[in-house]
């Protein structure tokens, strides 16, 4: 029976002749696969803190009672050792002696799980204060109360979360995170590419792609590792942090960093070791059960893909495939307009990569036969082969990279366990991409649109058509700047919102401008249709209570409500004053009922009167729109509208960072770079507005892209999709 490695690396662990064994392999002649077998036995061994018994244990007790850490209702201090081996580099020391630590100030929680596990949480008495940073989500009024009952009612208990330093688009926090991903995802297919075997299973065309892919699934663990490592940072030095519940990297990495001491409680941190997903097997599958293994996954796969592919046709007849990924909103949205408007042409058929509404990672496709299941369903044991023969665990190096200010060298479990858990869908990338050019190999009068063409699997199924020869499209549907994760697309062609994205696809991304067409954006005509419908009269009395007075409109987003808290006061006292602008504020749909009436409340007391405001959340933006004079925002989307009713608009600054291309200098918008500064862009505006200056926005916008004010753009991509027939 196979042993796992972690099972060995335990038993030498606890093993008081270990030193010996150890020894004897580094002095004796092993064959290749044996001392393949003791890397990787000694690099779990490295992961496993060196546990100290208590100081009033005999030498024979030490030799012949060895154990594994036990934390149960214990807690111990992880120590990191810069001048010793890999191997020695961690140990834990029970500290039994309350008294000698510092118990006054602040302790930080870190909850893994989201919940208190069973554990000494007594050591925390004494604190002043208790910062918890859950990383899952959690019950904050359970736990508070669980903290209190433990700890007594005086203690302070505050919530930090983590996500609050996730790092935004168009930040240099989110350059770096992701330059760290794309760069260990290219590493990764280069060092597995020098594998014989798997350079002849990925056909060259798709190296980028999956590339692309693997630097996704690794993204959002790696923003989130260094999100924990920020929260913690805030907080200062020297503030003793204890993890309560399976913590592997961020404890590791906090003791190597040195800075706040680290403390373990409770059953089992996981700091003892992280389970070897990459290197499953003690004994290696020989080479027949290897080739057997991979090639019954394979057609397993491919059963799998073919029970989930729509209908492919080679009979001569037009045909529109259009690849997307329906879990986000905007491009369900967009793939319902159009595949509507698109019908009129010829067949639609699409490829849905999103996973089942209130259904995710079953374990077998056959449950729900879409591409997702298709592409996730590796079953473990099928994941351990696959691993295997990727060997994903032995191709990263992190040691001497950083992610930001931190060291990344104990992020490597974080990155492996990921790409174990998705290695299934990366080879069924592959198999998707061989599949498909043999179905298309007799198709001659079809088109892919890309809606997004971002994805790693929708670029697969993209490669496939164009190794085809068939023609693809890429549809733009939101604004396109200089974020990060965004690459360029690869399809034939591109449609794109305006002059300034078509400027953008040929200066930086290198396509040629008679690829890339000028269509507008696709998600808000319909909401311009209706907004140009409503009789301006009847629904400014009906959404403001009169239809007399000018309307300054407030987009809020989903930004802190402390920030859309201050914005408001801003709009507000400048608005006092003028007592012939209504401020409607309109609020994120994502933002609270709470936030809501409390806005109404502070509104209320600044105006003393009701009729000078309007505070709408569910109301369409088309009818807000309709009624507005002047549009107030941040770098949103649905100042695109604005354009449609020559409303001028009036950017605010936050804490979002922003693009280089502002909406000021596309001329679509005046910036408010400060809220000191809102009250004079009001003033030039309302100064300018009766005379209709063109030198004002949205006009200098407008000269440029004529086409934003008639919302033709299903129109101008069915004429697009038309022409695109070979």
């Amino acid at each position: 029976m196979p042993v796992s490695v972690k099972r060995m690396a335990q038993t030498l662990y606890c093993d008081p002749q270990r030193s010996t064994f150890l020894k004897y392999l580094s002095q004796n002649e092993i064959d290749i696969a044996s001392e393949r077998l003791q890397n990787r036995v000694l690099h779990s061994l490295g992961r496993m803190p060196k546990y100290s018994l208590p100081y009033e244990a005999t030498v024979l007790q030490r030799l012949t009672q060895p154990v594994l850490p036990r934390f149960s209702m214990e807690y111990s201090r992880l120590i990191y050792h810069p001048k010793k081996g890999r191997s020695e580099r961690f140990s834990i020391s029970e500290t039994r002696d309350t008294t000698a630590l510092k118990k006054d100030g602040t302790a930080i929680l870190c909850l893994p799980l989201g919940r208190l596990v069973k554990a000494g949480l007594d050591i925390l008495k004494g604190f002043d204060e208790i910062i918890v940073m859950p990383q899952m989500p959690c019950d904050r009024s359970l736990i508070t109360a669980d903290l209190h009952s433990i700890l007594g009612p005086r203690i302070s208990i505050k919530f930090y979360d983590p996500k609050d330093h996730h790092a935004a688009p168009y930040s240099r926090g989110d350059a770096f995170i992701s330059k760290a991903c794309d760069d260990l995802g290219q590493q990764f297919i280069n060092a597995a590419l020098a594998s014989p075997s798997i350079r002849r299973f990925i056909p060259k065309v798709l190296d980028e792609d999956l590339a692309l892919d693997i630097s996704d699934i690794i993204y959002r663990p790696i923003q989130r590792f260094y999100a924990a490592l920020r929260s913690i940072e805030m907080q200062g030095p020297e503030v003793p942090v204890y993890f309560c519940g399976p913590s592997n990297a961020l404890p590791r990495t906090l003791a190597l960093m040195g800075l706040n001491p680290v403390y373990i409680l409770g059953q089992g941190s996981g700091v003892l070791s992280d389970e070897d997903s990459q290197d499953e097997w003690l004994l290696e599958p020989t080479s027949q059960e290897m080739t057997t293994g991979l090639n019954t996954f394979m057609k397993s796969t491919k059963k799998r893909l073919l029970g989930a592919l729509p209908p492919i046709t080679a009979d001569g007849q037009k045909h529109i495939y259009i690849a997307t990924n329906t879990r986000s909103k905007s491009y369900e949205l967009a793939h319902k307009l159009a595949s509507h408007e698109l019908m009129n042409i010829a067949r639609v058929t699409t490829f849905d990569f999103a996973a089942p509404k209130g259904i995710r990672n079953l374990s077998k496709a056959s449950l729900t036969p879409c591409l997702y299941n298709a592409l996730h369903s590796a079953d473990s044991g099928e994941r351990a082969l696959l691993s295997h023969f990727v060997q994903a665990g032995s191709r990263m190096t992190l040691d001497g990279q950083s992610i930001g200010a931190f060291p990344a060298s104990e992020m490597k479990e974080i990155v492996s366990i990921a790409l174990e858990q998705n290695i299934g869908a990366l080879i069924g990338n592959v198999i998707l991409y061989r599949l498909m050019v043999q179905k298309l190999k007799d198709v001659k009068n079809a088109q892919l649109l890309l809606l997004p063409g971002r994805h790693g699997n929708i670029r697969c199924l993209a490669r496939a058509f164009e190794t085809a020869g068939l023609p693809s499209l890429d549809i733009q549907v939101l604004f396109v700047s200089e974020m990060a994760r965004y690459k360029a697309p690869m399809a034939r062609s591109s449609t794109v919102i305006d002059s300034y994205a078509k400027d953008r696809y040929v200066r930086d991304w290198g396509q040629s401008s008679e690829s890339v067409h000028i269509i507008g954006a696709i998600n808000l005509d319909e909401d311009i249709k209706k907004a140009k419908s409503y009789d301006r009269k009847t629904t400014r009395k009906a959404l403001l209570g009169s239809d007399k007075p000018r309307t300054i409109t407030f987009a809020a987003q989903p930004l802190p409500e402390s920030e859309i808290e201050a914005a408001i006061q801003t709009i507000a006292k400048t608005l006092k004053v003028q007592k012939n602008l209504h401020l409607c504020v309109k609020l994120h749909p994502s933002q609270s009922e709470s936030l809501l009436g409390h806005i109404s409340e502070y509104l209320m007391s600044e105006f003393g009167d009701k009729t000078r405001f309007t505070v709408l959340r569910n109301v369409s933006f088309a009818k807000v729109i309709a009624v507005t004079d002047i549009l107030v925002s941040y770098f949103s989307n649905v100042c695109l509208m604005a354009p449609a009713f020559k409303v001028p608009v009036i950017t605010l600054p936050s804490s979002a960072p922003m693009p280089a291309l502002t909406l000021s200098k596309m001329g679509l918008a005046v910036a408010a770079n400060t809220l000191e500064d809102f009250e004079d862009q009001l003033n030039l505006i309302l100064n300018k507005v009766e005379g209709k200056d063109e030198t004002l926005p949205p006009f200098p916008y407008l000269h440029k892209n004529p086409h934003m004010v008639k919302p033709n753009s299903l129109k101008r991509l069915s004429k697009i999709v038309k022409n695109g027939f070979l």
